[in-house]
């Protein structure tokens, strides 16, 4: 007989490509994955995946069972959003993802007001600079930097936030410093990763030629590479700023995005989820010049 629950496995498989992704998705080990798919598969008695060199891909039997999963997850994760969006008391967990460096250097310091106003309010921050998909129930809010296109989410700018160039004294000393945009090709330079993030993309123009020394996807660590002296760096201010370390360089050379926030509709008015969206905008619109640079983030409340 078909065990239901073997579908978030099916899902998770296809989403992931691989036992092991779909393993960490889940929050169990590859071998419960690859159980749990034998017996889907032997329930149907149907072979729902070829194994291939590049990752696991359904067959046709597979896109059918798919194809029923995603109705079924569907109505279940519809019924959660509706009973928590019921919900009137400030109290239980609420699931914020967001981007790292604004996470753990922004919003992290702040977050004991939150707990003094909802001692029964559980927070879990989820700093990965990858977006997750808020209509699946992988996090209840999401705060970004570029407007959210997933749908159907309540969306509200609330803020904007200024990133600029810094290194360290004793790199600029060892270097010199760049009085224009067109000396950075000559410098060593700390970028993230992925090529795809707005910093990246910004910054790389402005670099072609330059030798990039460290690729890192943590912002954080490349503050701490930079403050040792190893190269320049495009941060957010509220970070850059509050890094000992490290100096802002070429102040005409700033890149500003919108700061937004964003909810599945069906959860906007759940009083814990409201308690937490309230809270994010107060400090936001409240330090509004950390988070443009205009002020050090030093400065920052207690």
């Amino acid at each position: 007989m078909l065990d239901w629950t073997d579908l978030r496995f099916l899902l998770a498989i296809q989403r992931e490509r691989t036992l092991s992704g779909a393993a960490r998705k889940l929050a169990c080990d590859q071998t419960t994955v690859g159980r749990r798919l034998e017996a889907l598969e032997a329930a149907l008695e149907a072979r729902l995946f070829r194994r291939t060199p590049d990752g696991y891909f359904p067959t046709r039997d597979g896109e059918l069972a798919l194809a029923r999963a995603e109705r079924v997850e569907e109505e279940v994760l519809s019924l959660e959003r509706e009973v928590v969006g019921r919900d009137e008391r400030p109290a239980g967990l609420v699931r914020l993802t967001t981007y790292e460096s604004f996470g753990t250097t922004f919003l992290a310091p702040r977050l004991g007001e939150l707990r003094a106003r909802h001692p029964e309010l559980d927070l879990l921050l989820n700093m990965d600079n990858r977006p997750l998909n808020l209509s699946r129930r992988e996090a209840d809010l999401a705060v970004r930097p570029g407007k959210p296109s997933q749908q159907p989410l309540h969306i509200r700018k609330i803020g904007a936030v200024t990133a600029a160039l810094y290194a360290a004294p004793s790199y600029l000393k060892r270097r010199g410093e760049p009085r224009s945009a067109d000396e950075l090709s000559t410098h060593d330079i700390i970028d993230d990763e992925e090529s795809s993030y707005s910093l990246s993309r910004w910054l790389a123009p402005l670099t072609r030629g330059a030798r990039t020394v460290l690729r890192c996807d943590s912002a954080v660590a490349q503050a701490g590479a930079a403050a040792a002296g190893m190269g320049v760096v495009l941060l957010y201010c509220y970070l850059g700023d509050g890094q000992r370390g490290l100096k802002r360089i070429l102040p005409k050379l700033e890149l500003t995005n919108d700061l937004w926030i964003a909810v599945h509709r069906d959860l906007q008015h759940a009083a814990r989820v409201r308690a937490v969206i309230d809270f994010v905008v107060e400090v936001a619109k409240r330090d509004a010049a950390i988070l443009r640079g205009t002020v050090s983030s030093s400065r920052r409340a207690s």
